[in-house]
């Protein structure tokens, strides 16, 4: 009797625990029902009920223009300035390129366009923009979800590059431009975040003759021989910058070489006078305890390598030097030679 009634109360006490479960696997996290919310789109406009950039309009409207939709079939851009916020501008635009990534759905991807339109008929400053179609669930088809414009300067482009599973294993893009006499880099994250796509940059100045790498869902900054990355804060729901105390090595292979600097009384050593390198290999960048504060510049000669990061990859064959400049472009550390063969 004893064993009977045992064997009861072990069934019971399973029934409770599998409830239980079952309960809390139902339940959701704030931030999974964030994720779960119907996706914003852009509000549609049609040409009947809006001005065509014909109309005489003043370069004041860069002051503070805004893209409010961009109608893909037709290839129309439609525009408004902020103090005119009823009258409803369009524009024929350009596509230079297009490409997918996962920032909403892994089984729709979305579709990014990058292209040019001129804001007004006089013609003379020329915008570049980004727009991003979704999949819109309820109607089945793609829709337009995300708009933003850059005004670049004539011998620079946007770059744009996918960051793969950056937010809760969804992909973001990042868009980015050198600007000014100091090849100052300057970029924006774009994801999404809520139940909308969005800019969510950290704040962050321009990087002087800056460089980006993209590796495991993080955003590596490159300044000089200082480093920083961005990585999202699932916590607090948004991306962080951080510190470096060292530049990271990225591909490297066998037959690359390493040129290591390092900080101590104020100056930056190395123990490198010669590097001999085979010329498909690659000369990796490292630098430790830099302060951030501490300016510093590499030279080569663009005639021998190509820059990539912290990467220097041979272009030809024969001698060439490499330097290390600070501020005032006076050599911090002596001339190290490399022999590419």
């Amino acid at each position: 009797m004893k064993s009977r009634i045992f064997k009861i109360l072990i069934l019971v006490l399973f029934s409770l625990i599998y409830l239980s479960c079952e309960n809390e696997s139902k339940k959701k996290s704030p931030e999974k029902e964030e994720l779960n919310q119907e996706l914003v789109f852009t509000p549609k406009f049609k040409v009947e009920n809006c001005y065509d950039n014909d109309f005489n309009l003043s370069f004041d409207i860069l002051e503070d223009l805004q893209i409010r939709y961009f109608d893909f079939e037709k290839k129309l851009l439609f525009f408004n300035s902020k103090k005119t916020s009823d009258s409803i501008f369009y524009a024929n635009t350009t596509i230079d390129t297009s490409f997918f990534a996962n920032i909403t759905s892994k089984e729709f991807p979305d579709k990014i366009y990058i292209g040019t339109f001129f804001p007004t008929k006089h013609k003379k400053v020329e915008l570049t923009f980004i727009s991003i179609y979704s999949f819109a669930k309820d109607e089945e088809k793609y829709e337009n979800s995300f708009n933003s414009f850059y005004l670049l300067d004539n011998s620079t482009f946007l770059n744009c590059e996918v960051i793969e599973q950056m937010i809760d294993e969804k992909d973001c893009i990042i868009a980015s431009y050198y600007e000014g006499s100091g090849n100052f880099l300057e970029f924006e994250i774009i994801g999404k975040l809520d139940n909308e796509i969005q800019e969510i940059t950290p704040d962050l100045a321009p990087i002087d003759d800056g460089e980006i790498w993209i590796d495991s869902g993080k955003v590596f900054l490159l300044e000089s021989l200082t480093a920083k990355y961005i990585k999202w804060n699932d916590q607090s729901r948004k991306l962080e910058l951080m510190q470096l105390d060292t530049i990271p090595i990225f591909n490297y292979r066998t037959g690359d070489k390493i040129i290591n600097f390092d900080y101590s009384n104020n100056e930056i050593k190395s123990k490198y006078k010669i590097v001999v390198l085979d010329w498909a290999s690659i000369i990796h960048l490292n630098a430790k305890n830099i302060p951030f504060d501490f300016y510093s510049r590499i030279q080569y000669d663009a005639d021998f390598f190509e820059k990539k990061f912290n990467q220097l990859i041979p272009k030809r064959k024969g001698v060439t030097t490499l330097l290390l400049l600070d501020d005032s472009f006076d050599i911090l550390y002596e001339k190290i030679k490399i022999i590419i063969n």
